[in-house]
């Protein structure tokens, strides 16, 4: 898992995630997994440069993209209640909540990812 979709678990798992004096902090962090640590130590220097500060935060982009997400659900016509697609939905919202424009940027890519692999596969079926 590259450092951002590991940021984007985390937080979807209720993580908090902070860089502070060079370190990284995850809180809870007595609610870790072993795997989860493993995972963070794998790639501590990206995952810490990855939260460091870039970006500005663009609200108004946020709320775009997530937009532009769900109207392509419309278009497809991708059923929203699948299991799936109820999971990356809750994955781009818990990205949102990160307020990093590049964590909502790649929620919103891998559920745009998903969306057109269902369409495809349906599409597919029926012809």
């Amino acid at each position: 898992m590259n450092p951002a979709a590991l940021v984007v678990d985390l937080r979807s798992r209720g993580f908090t995630l902070l860089v502070a004096d060079g370190s990284l902090r995850v809180s809870p962090a007595s609610a870790l997994t072993s795997s989860a640590r493993v995972a963070i130590r794998a790639d501590l220097p990206a995952l810490i440069t990855h939260r460091a500060p870039g970006e500005v935060w663009d609200q108004g982009e946020a709320i775009r993209l997530m937009y532009d997400a769900d109207t392509l659900v419309d278009q497809l016509e991708v059923d929203g209640t699948l299991p799936d697609v109820a999971a990356a939905a809750s994955v781009v919202a818990g990205a949102f909540a990160t307020l990093d424009i590049e964590t909502v940027r790649f929620a919103v890519g891998e559920f745009t990812v998903l969306v057109c692999s269902l369409w495809s596969a349906a599409a597919r079926r029926v012809g």
